[in-house]
């Protein structure tokens, strides 16, 4: 008995670039009235440097990592299999990521409630009621929040 054989050649899957995603305050200079800067004020905040720590970035990357992963690896296959560019793909990861934190700020659930009197009363001056959103007062902080990709290779 005869046997044939029959090779298949795949074209080989494009190299993968390195790709660096960033999501945060990316620009920390913006300046708040009294001439605090949104990086000094957002890194306050995350390691509690003289407030309360309120862990807006690294606690939204321990709850989300997984999520962001599952998001990534479907995005960079489709950048795999020619449906969107790498840059693209890179590009919507850290857009995602970005609004995802900033839905996690407004919401305020996950960070610890406003107790300072301080606090308290510079919210009420500006016109809040409780309940207090955390980071939340004139927004400068929130909107400060990107994300920004590099793609090479």
């Amino acid at each position: 008995m005869a046997r044939s054989r029959v090779t298949v050649k795949r074209a080989p899957l494009p190299r993968a670039p390195k790709i660096t995603i960033r999501a945060g305050i990316i620009d920390g200079e913006k300046r708040y009235d009294d001439d605090e800067s949104v990086g000094s004020i957002a890194e306050q905040q995350e390691f509690g440097l003289g407030v309360p720590e309120r862990s807006w970035l690294r606690g939204w990357f321990d709850e989300h990592s997984p999520e962001v992963r599952a998001q990534a690896e479907a995005y960079l296959r489709d950048a795999f299999e020619g449906r969107r560019t790498f840059e693209a793909a890179a590009k919507l990861i850290a857009m995602l990521a970005a609004a995802s934190i900033q839905r996690r700020i407004r919401g305020g659930q996950e960070l610890l409630p406003i107790t300072s009197p301080v606090t308290i009363a510079r919210k009420q001056a500006r016109g809040f009621h409780p309940p207090y959103t955390p980071l939340v007062e004139t927004g400068l902080l929130v909107s400060s929040i990107a994300g920004d990709s590099e793609v090479v290779g």
